[in-house]
């Protein structure tokens, strides 16, 4: 038999991953070397500093892209970790707690993309009439965004990622997702979200003539719609 590699980075919080950077630890003054990061199978020194303190920012990072960084002293692996880089707001439009989201949204320009910051947003009962991004900052806080989404006019694509999005009491609002009229659709996209507490429908087509080209749904969870 083969004993596994071994491993003395410590457990990486989210708090320590950036969208270009992400901030690695390991028991200080330990024999190493130097890292591989991939993609790009990127091999990076670990400096003396670096080493004495147990600690290394390694930084030149891409927003939202999954990571191994694997540590070696040599030829011997001594640790390695995977994340995803959180979001790079880059050209997108923040929107802190507070702001209101449903005038965002309505002013928005197809295509536009919006990061929100931990916070609560109630949106009620919007249409979404563009293509659209809705992000969260952070994955360790979601934001909330309370109410539903209707489509009824043809779009490429909505894309919601990092955020949760909730009916509150399960008696308030039926169908978060809801065609309203026949309208066509290339993608609707949910990453690392959570979309709970609704009446009933997890996805509603009222329309009888909608088409949806691609629906993904990726390390999410949908809990808690008590009807159909």
């Amino acid at each position: 038999f083969k004993t596994a590699a071994e491993n003395i980075f410590m457990p990486l919080s989210d708090e320590n991953i950036e969208a270009t950077s992400v901030t690695l630890n390991w028991p200080a003054g330990s024999e190493v070397t130097h890292f591989i990061i991939t993609p790009g199978n990127v091999n990076r020194a670990i400096t003396e500093q670096e080493i004495a303190d147990g600690m290394a920012v390694i930084t030149g990072l891409t927003g939202e892209v999954d990571y191994t960084v694997t540590m070696f002293k040599g030829a011997k692996q001594r640790g390695s970790v995977t994340f995803k880089t959180s979001v790079d707001l880059g050209g997108s439009t923040p929107v802190y707690e507070g702001d209101d989201l449903v005038a965002k949204l309505n002013a928005a320009v197809d295509g536009e993309s919006f990061v929100l910051f931990p916070g609560t947003y109630t949106v009620g009962d919007y249409a979404i009439t563009k293509s659209i991004a809705i992000k969260g900052l952070r994955p360790s806080e979601k934001p909330v965004v309370v109410g539903r989404f209707t489509f009824g006019v043809d779009l490429t694509s909505v894309v919601f990622s990092n955020i949760n999005l909730n009916g509150l009491d399960a008696s308030t609002y039926s169908n978060p997702l809801q065609f309203t009229d026949a309208a066509s659709i290339g993608l609707i996209s949910f990453d690392r979200c959570l979309i709970s507490n609704y009446k009933s429908h997890f996805f509603y087509d009222g329309s009888k003539g909608a088409t949806l080209g691609e629906f993904k749904l990726t390390n999410s969870i949908v809990d808690n719609i008590v009807g159909n």
